[in-house]
């Protein structure tokens, strides 16, 4: 199904008709699709999004219509065999799909999603938000991009993700004013720590200052290792206004264990004036 992006600001301000999202019908009343956030803001203004992992990019939205008769998922017997997918095209192509050869699906682990995805090798060209399906038309799942390469997210875990997202209650988005970058091997050494984040800059007014600083390296989130960056991303994208963050941080050889409570996300700044610049 297109989904018309046309209050999206590029359309308001008088430029290009933005063209249409594909999405794909899950049911009569929904669809899903990957949604980038100045689109996801027009369309929950239009009350059409019943759920959004802002992690993963993952959003769900009303519908109107009847759905057809859903594919069934589909599972490789033999991922690591060479095989034709059919993928869906761009919403400028036609609706047609188009096959792709793939040399195999390598499982792998996913900070974004909570089961093994199929990351893609070889020369594949697959873009992120395609659906893909097998052919004899059961559903392989959706394309995300994963380590700068494709990877498809089975039919399985999409339809639990969708439950999950409908069935969560709305809360403003938290912050708790830490930015963080890799640990590089220099950092390492210096703070005694073997794996983390190190602390880039806090705050001034955030509830992590005079607890959290600079140099800090945060090796844990709620019981939880933080082997990547990527784990430090996707927590702190689904954190909740309220919710009490625990966090393992290693200063100076020292491991100490601190709480932080969440406070709502400042609203981001409207496109028309941010410049892609932060000073501090």
């Amino acid at each position: 199904v297109a989904l018309d992006r046309s209050a999206a600001p590029a359309a308001a301000e008088g430029g290009a008709r933005t063209p249409p999202l594909r999405a794909l019908r899950i049911r009569d009343d929904l669809a899903i699709a990957l949604l980038p956030t100045a689109h996801l803001r027009a369309m929950a203004a239009a009350d059409r999004v019943a759920g959004h992992d802002p992690a993963s990019g993952l959003v769900v939205v009303r519908v109107v219509g009847t759905a057809g008769p859903q594919p069934a998922a589909w599972v490789p017997r033999r991922p690591d065999r060479p095989r034709f997918l059919m993928v869906t095209g761009t919403p400028a192509e036609p609706s047609a799909l188009r096959p792709v050869f793939v040399t195999s699906l390598e499982p792998v682990e996913s900070a974004v999603w909570p089961d093994l995805i199929w990351r893609v090798p070889g020369p594949a060209v697959l873009v992120a938000g395609s659906f893909v399906f097998s052919t004899a038309g059961e559903l392989a799942g959706m394309v995300v991009e994963h380590g700068g390469r494709p990877a498809i997210v089975p039919t399985a875990i999409l339809l639990a993700e969708v439950e999950r997202l409908v069935e969560r209650t709305s809360v403003p988005a938290g912050d708790v004013g830490i930015h963080a970058q890799p640990l590089t091997p220099d950092v390492a050494a210096a703070t005694g720590a073997s794996a983390g984040v190190v602390v880039t800059w806090v705050n001034p007014a955030g509830p992590a200052v005079g607890t959290v600083a600079v140099g800090d390296v945060i090796e844990s989130m709620s019981g939880q290792p933080v082997p990547t960056p990527e784990h430090w991303r996707v927590r702190l994208a689904r954190l909740e206004a309220g919710e009490r963050l625990a966090l393992g941080v290693r200063r100076r050889g020292q491991l100490r264990e601190i709480e932080l409570l969440a406070r709502a996300a400042a609203p981001p700044l409207p496109p028309r004036a941010a410049l892609g610049l932060q000073l501090r």
